[in-house]
């Protein structure tokens, strides 16, 4: 399967070519709308010019000329181009367009033949099938620019010209709507032509410089993308090695701390064992009673030290994905009022005040009884252990919607919001001169939490300074064995 930077470099490498594409495209039709704009506008400003010509010719010339030009047809090419009518049009169609640039022009009867040109020898010719003709028969005008290599031009001959080529119908008002006669004129827009065509190139180089800007910036962006994808994946595979190493560092850490804690549990045990016969005097009386004292010191230092490898060993079997849930059922609220019992003396003598609420009955529950136990432990021992002299710890316990919620709050010394990410880190302590004085390793929050959602649940902290804390230990109120089995 393809890596997740090769997909992204395919996609930047099409979006690249794309982008191209559309440039490329952009600049074809962007350049073929200025030059055909351009060029129309040529043919339009023309096409004013001979409209305006075709007007003249209308109102001053056709009155004088109508009868004849229409009556044509009836002669010869010859004859009409010897007519006196004939003559004297043509000089006045030349004082007509002296001193303008049309080179040329030709009247058209109703039936196509060429009544009038001003190049004489065109007299006669039939243009009826010209497109251009039959739609100024019927009002419309038309023009079009064309280049061409020769031009028969009323002055002459003509070489390498462009014009303008407009059919535009004549209409006489006296006689009805319909045109009389359609007028051709040919106008020399050579000079206009080249002028336009070298602002349509300077045109061009400017979309050529500016499309070509943007294509080495796409040039440029993607050779950055290529680059920055070629560093992200050198640094996901230097945190893929960086993870699998610290996976098995963590590993040969878990294993280590779990066969040291054994390692060290044996004898403990042992040690734990013999200081309580000796403290209890079960083979007979200690000569100086001294020694009972010490042997007691052991003994609490014994016991302190057992704990401190129990929740190493918890956390480690945890992190390690080891540590067993078996769902039995239990009676919550005795649960409660049991484990709370166990700090009755020491909270005596700490002169804090324990108190239980369970407002309603509780439900038949199933969860890992012992594991919970250990998990109320652990939140009613820092509860106690930083509770100042009279102050209070409440456990709470409720049932909500196929939840049970152990709540302990307390009047405790608090914990800062900047400081909690820290008590929630394994080995964490605040350094708070009256939590310096009650000790402890930094292991109880972070395996109460880490127990606590290896039950199915979550633990919730909110705390103030000086006002206390409250820990909520959501569970839910049956787990069963599958759940169990996902948690763990």
């Amino acid at each position: 399967m393809p890596h997740w930077t090769d997909r992204l470099r395919i996609v930047s490498l099409a979006v690249g070519v794309a982008a191209l594409v559309i440039l490329l495209a952009s600049a074809v039709i962007l350049d073929h709308v200025i030059r055909r704009n351009a060029y129309e506008n040529i043919a339009r400003v023309s096409e004013d010019t001979a409209l305006s010509l075709n007007r003249l010719f209308i109102n001053m010339i056709w009155p004088r000329y109508a009868a004849f030009l229409t009556t044509a047809h009836r002669f010869d090419a010859q004859t009409i181009y010897n007519h006196l009518l004939t003559q004297n049009l043509l000089s006045e169609a030349a004082a007509l367009t002296e001193g303008t640039r049309i080179l040329k022009f030709k009247l058209y009867d109703r039936r196509g033949l060429t009544v009038f040109s001003s190049r004489p020898e065109e007299i006669g010719s039939n243009k009826y099938s010209s497109p251009a003709l039959q739609a100024a028969l019927t009002g419309t005008v038309t023009s079009a620019l064309e280049h061409r290599a020769r031009f028969a031009a009323a002055q002459g001959d003509l070489q390498d010209v462009h014009i303008v080529q407009s059919y535009m119908p004549m209409i006489d008002h006296a006689h009805g709507p319909e045109p009389v006669a359609v007028l051709e004129v040919y106008a020399d827009v050579t000079d206009t032509y080249h002028a336009v065509t070298a602002r349509v190139n300077q045109s061009r180089i400017v979309i050529a410089a500016v499309f070509g800007a943007a294509f080495l910036l796409i040039l440029w962006v993607a050779f950055w993308a290529e680059r920055e994808i070629d560093r992200r994946r050198r640094e996901n595979t230097d945190l893929v090695f960086a993870k699998r190493e610290a996976e098995l560092a963590s590993e040969a850490k878990s294993q280590f701390l779990a066969n040291m804690s054994h390692e060290l549990r044996t004898p403990l045990n042992a040690i734990i064992g013999f200081t309580e016969l000796i403290e209890q005097q079960y083979f007979g009386p200690i000569g100086n009673r001294r020694y009972i004292g010490y042997a007691r010191n052991v003994l609490d230092a014994g016991r302190h030290l057992l704990q401190i490898i129990n929740d190493v060993l918890d956390l480690s079997k945890i992190e390690a994905g080891k540590m067993e849930v078996t769902p039995v059922d239990y009676d919550a609220d005795a649960l409660a009022r049991s484990t709370l019992a166990l700090f009755e003396k020491e909270a005596a003598a700490a002169g804090v005040e324990l108190a239980l609420d369970i407002p309603a009955p509780l439900p038949p529950a199933a969860s890992d009884a012992g594991k919970l136990r250990q998990v109320l432990l652990n939140l009613l021992s820092n509860a106690v252990k930083f509770t100042p002299p009279g102050g209070r710890v409440l456990l709470t316990v409720r049932s909500v919607q196929g939840w049970l919620s152990f709540r302990i709050s307390d009047t405790g010394i608090g914990i800062h919001g900047r400081d909690m990410a820290k008590v929630m880190a394994p080995f964490g302590q605040v350094g708070h001169p009256f939590s310096r004085r009650r000790g402890g390793t930094g292991l109880g929050l972070p395996l109460t939490r880490q127990m606590a959602e290896l039950l199915g649940g979550r633990l919730e902290i909110s705390s103030q300074p000086g006002r206390g804390t409250v820990a909520e230990v959501w569970l839910p109120v049956r787990l069963q064995a599958g759940e169990a089995a996902n948690a763990a």
